[in-house]
């Protein structure tokens, strides 16, 4: 429990950018307030086969594509979401080279498009399955103007969402 603890801990000190500053008060028994949610979190990346590393890191990757912010210690483990925390893990594994957590100060970064390619088909794989969608039905749902959950030039590239601007049902 307490090495998934001082994973979160180090991950969130590089995400804000103040590594050295202690985010967990406190010694980490089982009194503490979130040790069911590290044993949970630390169980899971075992049945998984990750290090406690790798699975915080997981964690934060999608939250941070989906919340623009870390994620708080009671989410790293939640089961009953509709992309529940082994499936993030998965997910994550699955990206050819995982695009490291970015912090707020960093999103200027340029992104190569080859990994932004990858990013947004992961995303719209994840919409189809989770929502029980087909591709032309997750553009209609997500891709609208605005929407800000695929990059433009992807889905300007995208032969479904060409078809669907084509057809006037976006």
């Amino acid at each position: 429990m307490k090495e998934m603890a001082y994973a979160y801990e180090e991950h969130l000190g590089h995400y804000r950018h103040k590594p050295t500053l202690k985010y967990i008060k406190g010694k980490i028994t089982p009194e503490h307030k979130n040790f069911d949610t590290w044993k949970r979190a630390a169980l899971i990346a075992d049945q998984v086969g990750v290090s406690y590393a790798v699975y915080i890191e997981a964690q934060f990757y999608w939250f941070d594509q989906w919340f623009n912010r870390p994620p708080k210690p009671w989410e790293l483990s939640g089961l009953k979401s509709k992309f529940p925390a082994p499936e993030r893990v998965r997910a994550f594994l699955k990206l050819s080279n995982p695009v490291k957590v970015q912090s707020v100060s960093q999103r200027s970064a340029r992104i190569e498009p080859k990994h932004l390619d990858k990013i947004n088909l992961a995303r719209l794989a994840e919409v189809c399955r989770v929502w029980g969608l087909s591709e032309e039905e997750a553009m209609m749902r997500f891709a609208r103007p605005g929407a800000g959950y695929f990059d433009i030039p992807w889905l300007r590239k995208h032969p479904v969402y060409k078809r669907l601007k084509k057809q006037k049902k976006l």
